[in-house]
């Protein structure tokens, strides 16, 4: 039945926009963390900055921001491909406002 299998995509892509987004927040956590280590670290005095570590965080939190904008740019080319009603589904509900933007403009077409 057609009405099944659109409930069961339906579901199914509900539960992995969720899952994105958890990693997202996860990754964003991780990312500000980096930022405030490197700030921290600036704040010392020139005697006791290190710059390798600062190099490394710097590398981290590029890493971190790298992963998040691959996972937008997975949630924005999935949500496109999907037909109007999971499309409507997949904007709505406690989406994060980075995960709404992504599917928003995927399923407005932009």
């Amino acid at each position: 039945r057609p009405e099944q299998a659109i409930a069961r995509a339906a579901a199914d892509t509900m539960s992995w926009l969720a899952k994105v987004e958890s990693t997202i927040a996860a990754k964003q956590k991780h990312y500000l963390s980096r930022i405030r280590e490197l700030q921290l670290e600036a704040a010392l005095p020139a005697s006791q900055r290190r710059p390798l570590q600062q190099a490394r965080v710097r590398t981290l939190a590029s890493q971190q921001l790298d992963d998040i904008r691959e996972l937008m740019a997975l949630v924005r080319d999935t949500v496109a491909q999907l037909p109007p009603q999971l499309c409507r589904m997949a904007t709505g509900g406690g989406r994060s406002n980075g995960i709404r933007a992504a599917t928003g403009a995927a399923c407005a077409g932009e």
